[in-house]
């Protein structure tokens, strides 16, 4: 189960390092680690592991959305985790267990970790008839199929 991760960055020096550690305690480690860096001025680009993809965001006025869309091109890997680079995930089988989820069921596209602390991974299956406007894509952490994202990438006016 291969995966990429983009994380996006901004003078991200004090909370990227427990960000990059919990991606390295995962269980099952990302193939690839994108960033793209909006004009970081302090030390993050020093921290950044010396086999990452680095993008400087290119636009005049920054945009999650084009930011992801930027770092879309350098994924190789079938899933994509979108992660903030003030997030980490808790549980070591985090990717491993939303990897099995997206692999189980063609028809789930993407998965999202909230911040609910519990020992137990679980899961909620969200479609059109039990999505509430709250409970969708979570903006900090997320996996997603590429293809999909290939197909439609993220709206920057959304």
């Amino acid at each position: 189960m291969k995966y990429s991760v983009i994380i996006r960055t901004f003078n991200s020096e004090a909370t990227l390092p427990e960000t990059l550690g919990s991606l390295d305690a995962q269980t099952v480690r990302p193939e690839r680690l994108i960033f793209v860096d909006s004009g970081s001025s302090d030390g993050t680009l020093a921290l950044l592991p010396e086999s990452s993809v680095v993008h400087r965001y290119v636009g005049t006025e920054f945009n999650y959305a084009d930011a992801l869309n930027q770092g879309l091109p350098f994924v190789e890997t079938e899933y994509v985790a979108i992660i903030s680079s003030h997030t980490s995930l808790e549980h070591p089988a985090s990717m491993a267990y939303a990897l099995r989820v997206l692999r189980a069921d063609e028809r789930i596209g993407a998965a999202y970790f909230t911040f609910e602390r519990t020992s137990e991974l679980t899961h909620d299956l969200i479609d059109e008839r039990s999505f509430n406007g709250f409970n969708g894509l979570w903006n900090t952490c997320s996996v997603i199929k590429s293809g999909l994202l290939r197909e439609r990438r993220f709206r920057p006016t959304e």
